[in-house]
């Protein structure tokens, strides 16, 4: 006697998965087969699964380009490429502009997603409005806290609280720094003003009516600048801490003096366009100063 065979009963809305890479190295390769992991997982166990993977590819080496054109003759994943380094705010839209399907993943290539984390992520989405923002809980390689997985609205005051560290000396501060690492975890589901960029789960719409990431970033910022956007135009972000992803940090080639360049521009587009009034005060120009020597005493490398 034949057995039929089990069908799957979670439902979930098909996704496209968008990646920006540059440079990233052997993590790449890591990154897009535990996504096309997940994929098989969802095919097997969700109604209604569908996976669309895009690679953006803003430059990397022979040996990368080969593997990532193999993969798309393959027909595993749809490439871009050939735009150059355009950035992650421009390469991150360009993708977003090639998804197919209702529910977008955007994540960054040296993000590594357990086998049914896709699962978990997406089957919780399904239950979320149009206007929600669902982001995983995101460690380090030794399984503690990214530093930046939940911020506070980047104000001056709590980049001025962050980089002076002055909730070491005041801790009624801690709450009010830009990074919320180590605050205490209340429930499942979180309820933050920011989330990390590395990944971010919505429905593809609410990426379009916001406008996608703001292209006048390069390269940081644009994350920070997305989730108040979403904020104020009614959305909310919802930060999953039963779902737990890697991301390894610091794996592209590019410098981290030129890494700090960009997010020292990303600063200054930010404060001019929120804080224009304080940008420009004595107080402001503290700030500036701030985030100048920071830019200036980064090693070269």
């Amino acid at each position: 006697m034949s057995v039929m065979p089990v069908m799957p009963v979670m439902p979930v809305m098909p996704v496209s998965v968008v990646m920006v890479s540059y440079y990233t190295g052997q993590v790449l390769q890591d990154s897009v087969a535990a996504l096309l992991a997940g994929r098989q997982q969802l095919l097997q166990n969700a109604a209604g699964a569908a996976l669309q993977l895009i690679i953006v590819d803003n430059g990397n080496d022979e040996k990368t380009r080969a593997y990532l054109h193999q993969l798309a003759a393959d027909k595993q994943i749809d490439l871009l490429s050939g735009q150059g380094n355009i950035g992650f705010a421009a390469g991150s839209n360009l993708g977003v502009s090639r998804a197919k399907h209702a529910c977008l993943l955007l994540i960054n290539p040296d993000c590594i997603l357990p086998p049914d984390a896709l699962l978990s992520l997406l089957a919780r989405q399904a239950a979320m409005d149009a206007t929600t923002l669902l982001s995983p809980w995101i460690v380090n390689r030794n399984g503690s806290e990214q530093r930046g997985l939940r911020r506070n609205v980047l104000t001056p005051m709590a980049l001025a609280i962050e980089m002076l560290k002055l909730d070491k000396l005041l801790p009624s501060l801690r709450h009010k720094r830009f990074n919320l690492v180590g605050q205490p975890v209340s429930a499942e589901l979180l309820s933050i003003p920011v989330c990390s960029g590395a990944c971010m789960l919505m429905p593809t719409a609410l990426f379009h009516r916001l406008g996608g990431f703001d292209e006048r970033y390069f390269l940081h910022v644009e994350d920070i600048d997305f989730c108040r956007r979403l904020v104020e135009n009614g959305g909310r972000i919802l930060l999953d801490t039963r779902v737990s992803i890697t991301h390894v940090k610091g794996t592209s080639n590019a410098s981290k003096r030129q890494v700090e360049r960009h997010k020292r521009d990303g600063f200054r587009y930010y404060f001019s366009r929120y804080h224009p009034l304080f940008w420009v005060s004595p107080l402001g120009w503290g700030l500036q100063l701030m985030i100048e020597l920071k830019y200036r005493l980064t090693p070269s490398d």
